[in-house]
Order: structure tokens, then C-alpha cells, then sequence
């Protein structure tokens, strides 16, 4: 598979049309990116983690450096899950300004 862009998106599939885009933002910023295997993980009785969850904790977290944040949203996720099994990926990227 080959791409002609400047810079290669993150999970692209063949034939997935994009566009690049630029953020301008201020100091002091995080930025999580994360796949829907994330917001979609399941309990053991069928409940999601859902966005709502993900966003409550990363402002949570917020003074926290990428890599606490990181491993918090994951012993969350942990504990949320329990022994289900999961039907997707969990891909957790957090971007953090100084």
C-alpha cells in the first residue's frame, strides 16, 4: 500500500479518503487520541466505558505528565472491564504542550 501525502495518518486503511488539517491552540494544552476500542470496552453485563468516563478522567488527570495519565486511564479501564473480553484494540496517544 502507498500513500502520496505529506505526512501519513495514524490506522489509515486503503482506499479512507483524508484531509490534514492544522491546530492552533495555546500553551498548556493535552490532547488525548484514542481508537473507539477505548470508549466501546465492555463490563462483564454489556455496559460501555463510554466518552463521558474517558473525558472525566483525563480532566482529572490534567497536571498529570502523558505517561501518568496514560497508565491511569488504563487501570480504569482495567477496573471497569474486569474478566470480559474485548471485541476491539485499545490505542491510548495523549499530546501534552509545556
Amino acid at each position: 500500500m502507498s500513500f502520496e501525502a505529506e505526512y501519513m495518518p495514524i490506522g489509515i486503511m486503503e482506499g479512507f479518503v483524508f484531509e490534514s488539517q492544522k491546530l492552533n491552540y495555546e500553551n498548556n494544552i493535552n490532547i488525548a487520541l484514542y481508537t473507539d476500542g477505548v470508549t466501546e470496552a465492555r463490563n462483564e453485563t454489556g455496559d460501555e466505558f463510554e466518552l463521558e468516563r474517558l473525558i472525566k478522567i483525563f480532566e482529572e488527570t490534567r497536571d498529570m505528565s502523558s505517561k501518568e495519565i496514560i497508565k491511569t486511564i488504563i487501570n480504569e479501564l482495567d477496573k471497569f472491564v474486569g474478566k470480559a473480553s474485548q471485541h476491539d484494540d485499545t490505542t491510548i496517544m495523549i499530546i501534552k504542550s509545556k
